[in-house]
């Protein structure tokens, strides 16, 4: 738990770390999508920037998986198929791009993509009926996909805009993007795994917030029915786009990062401590 940010007592940050994960389950369930969003906007309050993408990438599959079982019933198997391909092919370059990335750089660089993000999810349209669209705008939102949650853990939204130019109903079109969202976000860890950056910290944080996670699901199903929707949405994009101007404005603060820690990989600074 060396790479805590706050002082003292390390079991206050591992509390907000269960808080955070629980209030972006309740927020994924509630809305549909935002369990990463809404993560990656507070968690570098507590964790490094890159330990915060891959504790967020590993607890957030379970979130993921739920949802997708939830419309296993209108799964479109072949622009899924065609999707991860598109994924397998650029993914790897996303996390080129992560791990080559500076601590400070990577928190502006989470910060925009989430205002990007805020935008898009402000000014999308979706069609009311179904169209048929060329095979190789699946192959391109999954390439986009994959390379965005490569690098950023932000994967939705090229996806989700293909989605949404293919006019499906609701429930097709969530099954389609946490179908994608979930393959994506497996192949990711896979690619963690390969380059070494699962280390026993990270591991152990992703461990102790899958259960609050979950648990943030279950309470927003429960509970969103009692929820203005509107109203809801609106206080979740003031703030997140608080919080990502927050990432941006202070990504160039070095107050959180030692001169060890600039030069050497996180879990030897840990070791070193």
């Amino acid at each position: 738990m060396s790479n805590l940010f706050l002082p003292g007592d390390p079991y206050w940050g591992m509390a907000i770390i269960a808080l955070i994960v629980m209030v972006s389950g309740f927020v994924q369930s509630s809305l549909g999508f935002g369990y990463a969003i809404t993560a990656l906007a507070v968690m570098p309050i507590v964790l490094e920037p890159r330990s915060s993408h891959i504790v967020i990438s590993l607890s957030g599959l379970p979130v993921l998986f739920m949802t997708a079982c939830s419309y296993k019933s209108c799964v479109k198997r072949v622009e899924i198929r065609r999707t991860l391909l598109g994924a397998l092919l650029f993914l790897p370059l996303g996390l080129l791009l992560f791990a080559s990335l500076p601590q400070q750089l990577l928190s502006q660089v989470t910060g925009l993509a989430i205002l990007l993000f805020v935008i898009f999810d402000h000014f999308k349209k979706e069609k009311k009926t179904e169209t048929v669209s060329p095979c190789w705008l699946s192959y391109l939102a999954g390439g986009l996909s994959g390379f965005l949650a490569g690098a950023v853990s932000i994967g939705g939204p090229p996806v989700a805009t293909y989605a949404l130019g293919r006019g499906w109903n609701p429930a097709t079109f969530k099954s389609f993007v946490s179908s994608c969202l979930l393959l994506i976000a497996s192949l990711k860890i896979l690619g963690l795994f390969a380059g070494g950056f699962l280390l026993r910290d990270d591991l152990f944080h992703a461990l102790w917030a899958i259960p609050f996670a979950i648990g943030g699901v279950l309470a927003g199903t429960a509970i969103s029915q009692f929820i203005r929707p509107q109203l809801f949405r609106k206080l979740i994009t003031i703030m997140l786009i608080v919080a990502a101007s927050n990432l941006i404005l202070n990504g160039t603060q070095s107050s959180r990062q030692t001169v060890a820690s600039k030069s050497q990989p996180v879990f030897l600074h840990v070791v070193s401590q």
